[in-house]
């Protein structure tokens, strides 16, 4: 679950380099203080529960956005036929 969307965030150069691979506490407080001009993160700060099952959910939430952001458009040909 390490490398899933529903894992990762998005962050500057500087932010990851200072974040590195502290713990989910550490980073936590690190993004409340310093991240949170990057909306997707307003809401990550607030999660306690790190399970793969909340992980997976995040997953889905994050891929339901991006479909939404990116759609193909109405009139597109399907490549994959």
């Amino acid at each position: 679950m390490v490398d899933t969307i529903g894992n990762l965030t998005l962050l500057t150069a500087a932010m990851d380099t200072a974040m590195s691979n502290a713990p989910w506490p550490t980073k936590r407080q690190w993004l409340k203080d310093h991240g949170l001009q990057i909306v997707m993160n307003h809401k990550l700060v607030e999660v306690n529960d790190r399970s793969e099952d909340a992980i997976l959910a995040r997953s889905v939430a994050l891929a339901d956005v991006a479909v939404r952001l990116w759609s193909r458009p109405s009139g597109a040909i399907d490549q994959t036929a």
